[in-house]
């Protein structure tokens, strides 16, 4: 009975060990997005004006990086990207952003959440700018 418990400690153990390696090397081999910058700041607009602007991202992993969504946390912000192609290990791509500043004013601040195959699966942008009547 005592060998069987140290049998199954050691399984348990081993199991344990071989599930965190193998977790480490797939995230060092899966897909990384790295953005020019952080964040955007447009600055100060008049209401009723938009701001447009590129966005631009490298894939800074070793696998290719598939963009499965993008979303802004307002309906006042559209957002257009190329659906079409993974980007592969080393490439940039983009994607444009639309702010409608009407019935906006003073600071606005928003998020852009990019849903990808990422080992974080969600990476933010932030958007932001101010706003006068």
């Amino acid at each position: 009975m005592k060998n069987l418990k140290l049998v199954l400690a050691f399984l348990i153990t081993f199991l344990s060990l071989s599930f965190y390696a193998q977790n480490a090397v797939d995230s060092k081999s899966t897909p990384k997005l790295t953005f020019e910058k952080s964040s955007y700041d447009w600055g100060t607009v008049k209401e009723g004006e938009l701001v447009e602007f590129d966005v631009e991202y490298t894939n800074t992993g070793k696998s290719d990086l598939v963009i499965e969504s993008i979303e802004a946390s307002c309906s006042c912000v559209t957002i257009k990207r190329n659906k079409n192609k993974a980007v592969k290990p080393g490439m940039k791509n983009s994607f444009h952003i639309v702010f409608d500043a009407t019935a906006k004013k003073d600071l606005q601040q928003h998020v852009i959440s990019i849903i990808s195959n990422t080992s974080r699966g969600n990476e933010r942008f932030i958007i932001q700018g101010t706003v006068k009547k």
